[in-house]
């Protein structure tokens, strides 16, 4: 039986431990700000095609609006969200959802004028992979990933690659990854290395192991703290 998930990870770790414990409080998964990023999934074929979703729900009637900022072929969408009403809008796949190449511009921003839950879904036939996407406020900036790599599947394990993906939030985000296992771009396992992002750019990191337990900190630069940004983790397929 196929099955595939798509985990939003969270973390909140500040560089500056004076401030934790008046951060850590009255955290919600609600919000009028969030960031999203879509895994890669396996793609099977035009007559399977895989559908990127993202749902919005509140408890009042609150305007939204969705947008890829670094993504000029986006056309930004401005719409109604409705209390006991559940959004739902289709996002192209082709624009959002991650590739191979490890940077890109696909964050998506998601603002409202008040507080609503916004979920992401990855889907296609025989895979349905839902994530609870958490408002800006909360994220934090370290964090360990959570993944799966599985023996024994279809195609010879071509499809097994676990995978994470980091989304900027603020800019000159300079960021520590430090992989469990040997990544598709030549990482090798338990060697540092550094990324640099701004608002809205993505990071992609795959491999053809498990990647659980990778480390991914946020590290002080010239001009400020460490900054916060979103990570993603799951797989392509179990």
């Amino acid at each position: 039986m196929k099955t595939y998930f798509y985990i939003f990870l969270f973390g909140i770790v500040l560089c500056s431990s004076i401030t934790i414990n008046s951060y850590g409080q009255n955290l919600s998964t609600e919000g009028d700000d969030f960031w999203v990023g879509f895994l890669q999934n396996w793609d099977v074929g035009p007559n399977n095609p895989i559908i990127l979703e993202i749902y919005i729900s509140a408890n009042d009637s609150t305007r939204a609006s969705i947008e890829m900022p670094l993504k000029s072929a986006f056309h930004a969408i401005d719409t109604m969200v409705l209390p006991d009403q559940t959004l739902r809008l289709e996002i192209p796949t082709d624009l959002a959802m991650s590739t191979p190449a490890n940077s890109s511009q696909n964050g998506i921003h998601i603002t409202t004028d008040k507080d609503v839950s916004v979920y992401a879904m990855n889907k296609r036939q025989y895979s349905a992979d839902m994530a609870v996407v958490l408002p800006t406020y909360t994220l934090g900036n370290e964090y360990v990933a959570v993944s799966q790599w599985e023996d024994g599947n279809r195609n010879e394990n071509r499809n097994s690659d676990s995978e994470f993906l980091i989304v900027g939030v603020e800019d000159n985000t300079l960021i520590e990854i430090i992989p469990t296992y040997l990544t598709r771009d030549s990482r090798p396992a338990g060697i540092p290395f550094q990324i640099s992002l701004n608002k809205g750019q993505t990071y992609f990191i795959r491999a053809g192991g498990d990647l659980t337990g990778t480390k991914i900190n946020a590290v002080a630069n010239t001009e400020s703290e460490c900054k916060r940004f979103a990570v993603f983790a799951g797989n392509m397929y179990t």
